[in-house]
C-alpha cells in the first residue's frame, strides 16, 4: 500500500507535468530556473532523492512528484522507494514498539532529531551558497573617470 500511494504521486507528476507546478500559490515558488535546476538534480542524483526522500515526510510527496515530472525511469523510482521501505518500515514499527511505553518521550526524541536535521542542512546550505559566491569572479573595476 505504501508503494501505491508514492506511485500514485509520482503518476501524477509524470502525467501531467509541470503543468500541476504552474497553479498558483505555487507557479510563484516553482520558477521556470528552479524547475530546470531540478530536473538536473534528478538526471544526476535522482535514486538518492528518491532514497532519501523516503525518510523526509514533509518533502516526501513533493520529492515524488518532481520525480513523475523529470520523467525519472518508473521502474527506478519503484526499486529505490522500495529499498527505502524496506529501511524505513521496520524501522518505525521497531521505533513504536520500543518506545509504546514512553510515547512522550519518542515524540520529544524525534523532535530533537528534526530540529538537528535542520540545523546541519541549513549549515550545509549556507557553507555551499557562501563557497559559490566566493568563487564567482568579481566584476572588472572600471578605470578613472568612467
Amino acid at each position: 500500500m505504501i508503494l501505491i500511494g508514492d506511485l500514485v504521486i509520482y503518476g501524477l507528476g509524470y502525467r501531467f507535468g509541470a503543468a500541476i507546478v504552474s497553479i498558483r500559490p505555487f507557479s510563484y515558488i516553482f520558477t521556470q530556473p528552479r524547475m530546470l535546476k531540478t530536473k538536473e538534480l534528478y538526471t544526476k542524483y535522482g535514486k538518492s532523492i528518491i532514497f532519501l526522500g523516503r525518510f523526509f515526510a514533509g518533502f516526501r510527496a513533493w520529492i515524488y512528484l518532481f520525480a513523475g515530472i523529470s520523467k525519472m525511469s518508473v521502474w527506478r523510482f519503484v526499486f529505490m522507494d522500495f529499498l527505502a521501505t524496506l529501511i524505513s518500515v521496520p524501522l518505525l514499527v521497531w521505533l513504536g514498539f520500543y518506545f509504546n511505553q514512553e510515547i512522550d518521550e519518542a515524540a520529544l526524541l524525534i523532535t530533537r532529531i528534526k530540529e538537528w536535521l535542520v540545523i546541519i542542512i541549513g549549515i550545509i546550505v549556507i557553507l555551499v551558497i557562501t563557497y559559490r559566491a566566493s568563487t564567482r569572479k568579481a566584476p572588472a573595476a572600471s578605470g578613472p573617470g568612467n
